[in-house]
């Protein structure tokens, strides 16, 4: 049985030698590097997912009745271009894809 008094119990404080301390620092590092490669992965990951970018696209035939001319045509691109649409595809048959950021 033991008694004691006050308010607060201490634990009594141990005096470490060199190596003892080299030990915990070395036990330290692979707990830092584990938790930087789980930083640097969750940041990769977060970043990745918000890279993911919607699109809409506008389906347009080019022919004589559209445009007369390249004049015309110069002035329809840009147009386009001005509003964001980008040329992706061209068929033969006179028909151009665009796509825009929605």
């Amino acid at each position: 049985m033991s008694l004691y008094c006050g308010s607060a119990r201490q634990e009594p404080q141990y005096q470490f030698n060199n190596y003892e301390q080299e030990k915990r620092h070395e036990n330290r590092s692979p707990h830092i590097a584990r938790t930087l490669f789980i930083f640097a992965f969750v940041a990769a990951t977060t970043t990745s997912v918000q890279a993911l970018t919607r699109y809409e696209y506008k389906v347009i035939q080019v022919d004589k009745a559209n445009v007369a001319n390249n004049q015309q045509l110069e002035l329809l691109l840009n147009q386009l271009g001005q509003e964001g649409w980008l040329l992706i595809e061209t068929s033969p048959s006179g028909t151009a894809i665009f796509q825009r950021e929605k």
